[in-house]
C-alpha cells in the first residue's frame, strides 16, 4: 500500500507541475483583441483609415481598460492568505516537497502512523487547495486546464484516504497477530 501512495504523490506532484506551466503559458498569450490589420494592408483610402483607427483606438482602450480590471480580479483571486500561490517560488517549493513526501513514504519513516498522518492531512490541504484551483480555471473558462487540477484533486485526495488508512493500519496491526507490532511471526 506504501507503493501505492507514493506512487499517487508522485504522479499528483508531476501533474501539478504540468498544470501550473500550462496555466501559466496561457496567461502569456496575447490575447486576440490587442491584435488588429492594419487598413493601408487592405487598400482603404486615408480618411476610412483614420476613421477605422478612432473606432478602433475608443474599442481597445475600453478592451484594455475591461482588461485591466479583470487582470487585477484574476491577480487578486490567486492570493490564499496574502500569498500568491503561483508564484514561480511557491509551485517549486510545491514541487519539492511533494517529491519529499513521497521519498519519506517509501523510507524506513514511512511505517510511523505519525508521519502518515502528517502526510495524510498534507495531501487533503492539497486537495482542498486543487479544489480551489478548479473553481477558478472554471470562472476563467479554462477547461482543459480544470480537467488537470481535477485530476490533481482526485489524486491528493485519494493520497489523503490511503495515508489515513496506513497510519490507522499501523496503530492497530492485526488482531491475530502474535508478537510485538513491527515484528515478524515466526
Amino acid at each position: 500500500m506504501r507503493t501505492l501512495l507514493v506512487a499517487l504523490l508522485l504522479v499528483a506532484t508531476a501533474l501539478s507541475a504540468v498544470g501550473a506551466i500550462a496555466e501559466r503559458s496561457h496567461k502569456d498569450e496575447p490575447n486576440g483583441a490587442e491584435m488588429h490589420t492594419s487598413g493601408e494592408a487592405a487598400g482603404e483610402s486615408p480618411a476610412a483609415q483614420e476613421q477605422e483607427q478612432a473606432e478602433t483606438s475608443g474599442e481597445s482602450n475600453d478592451a484594455r481598460e475591461n482588461g485591466a480590471a479583470a487582470e487585477t480580479h484574476t491577480e487578486a483571486s490567486e492570493a490564499v492568505l496574502g500569498v500568491d500561490v503561483e508564484s514561480t517560488p511557491l509551485i517549486v517549493l510545491a514541487v519539492f516537497v511533494g517529491l519529499g513526501l513521497a521519498a519519506l513514504v517509501a523510507s524506513s519513516f514511512g511505517r510511523l502512523p505519525g508521519v502518515m498522518i502528517a502526510v495524510a492531512l498534507i495531501a487533503l490541504a492539497w486537495a482542498a487547495l486543487d479544489g480551489r484551483e478548479v473553481v477558478h480555471l472554471l470562472d476563467e473558462s479554462r477547461t482543459g486546464i480544470a480537467v488537470i487540477a481535477i485530476t490533481v484533486a482526485a489524486l491528493h485526495l485519494a493520497a489523503a484516504l490511503l495515508a489515513a488508512r496506513i497510519a490507522a493500519a499501523e496503530r492497530h496491526p492485526a488482531a491475530g497477530s502474535r508478537g510485538r507490532p513491527g515484528t515478524m511471526t515466526a
